[in-house]
């Protein structure tokens, strides 16, 4: 590749200087032109030279910059700062575990996004400026039930797989159980960072969607193993475009998942059997990474058990939730055993 640039170059060159003779230029005013083009080159050669930037550089500048204790777990671990991450998750959780905290008008956080049918959720803001969204109750009806406390089991699950989801915990205000979410303000929804054709409207009458951020496979596999069945472009995160975390983090491969109330629905539905059969159609959609598969697989049947048995019965989890856990290796350890295909 440099050298084609090389090429590229000297060529241009040759055609600048001739250009000038045709002008009939000066020989003074020539032996400036040369002189310029020589410092030009002679830069263009250094750069070339000069190695890559490592992604650790961004990932370092990002982690310099930011100011939200999630994201800071995150960037550490993708630096490979296991024990300063673990560290960092631990003091977060005792922060929205026990943290004082006031409630504010949620209007104040754009970064609010979705979620709309938690009727009485609350913004909350700690004393050291870190905010999160709580969410009490239990919403069922006909079409959809969300509960706090799949909230916080998709977290639990989440972390133990290793997949994206911001720290959860269960919370109490005013006598109410809840679950409490930080907040990550560096973060857009996958609506925000849709592109849009204001000319035409889809069935709700909002401007059709050109392109929109497809979900990657650590969010497919996320949402088959907490069996979610309702994620939308307003319920997972990008990087917001021109921040630090972007340029650490390509948005095709950093993709948060948010509002996760209505994971764990209970086995009969279309949707939840329509999962396991896009799963199994493609299951290279739903490939978080050999890293990530591997993950999953080392973590106890009882672990998961124990972490999940405050939010879902013990039945669902050994029934529901296990059984999806090992057809999922299942189709992975075939996907991943295919031998690659070489290009023609």
């Amino acid at each position: 590749m440099k050298r084609d640039l090389n090429i590229q170059m000297r060529g241009g060159l040759l055609s600048f200087i001739l250009i000038i003779i045709v002008a009939g230029l000066p020989l003074p005013a020539l032996g400036s032109y040369f002189s310029f083009c020589s410092e030009a080159w002679e830069a263009m050669n250094q750069t070339l030279k000069s190695p890559p930037v490592p992604p650790s550089h961004f990932l370092q500048k990002a982690l310099e910059k930011t100011n939200n204790a999630q994201m800071r777990v995150w960037l550490l671990e993708k630096l490979g700062r296991v024990e300063e991450a673990q560290q960092a998750r631990t003091e977060l959780r005792e922060l929205l575990s026990n943290g004082k905290m006031k409630i504010e008008d949620e209007a104040k956080a754009p970064e609010i996004r979705g979620g709309a049918e938690w009727h009485d959720r609350r913004l909350v803001v700690f004393e050291n400026g870190e905010r999160g969204i709580w969410k009490p109750g239990v919403r069922s009806d006909a079409d959809e039930h969300v509960d706090w406390k799949a909230e916080v089991g998709t977290y639990e699950l989440a972390e133990l797989y290793g997949l994206p989801v911001p720290m959860t915990v269960k919370r109490t205000i005013d006598g109410k159980e809840g679950s409490l979410q930080i907040l990550i303000p560096a973060m857009s929804s996958a609506l925000e960072m849709s592109t849009r054709d204001k000319t035409r409207k889809d069935l709700h009458g909002n401007p059709a969607l050109l392109y929109y951020p497809r979900r990657n496979g650590l969010l497919r596999a996320l949402d088959y193993l907490a069996v979610v069945d309702n994620r939308n472009l307003e319920n997972y995160l990008l990087p917001t475009t021109g921040t630090p975390v972007e340029k650490a983090m390509r948005p095709e491969n950093f993709q948060i998942a948010i509002d996760n109330g209505s994971a764990f629905f209970r086995t009969g539905r279309y949707e939840i059997e329509q999962q396991t059969k896009d799963l199994d159609a493609h299951p290279e959609e739903h490939d978080p990474g050999v890293d990530v598969v591997e993950k999953i697989r080392a973590v106890p049947d009882e672990l998961i058990v124990e972490r999940l048995k405050p939010y879902q019965t013990e039945s669902y989890v050994r029934n529901v939730v296990l059984p999806r856990r090992r057809h999922f290796l299942e189709v992975m350890d075939k996907l991943h055993a295919k031998p690659t295909a070489l290009a023609p």
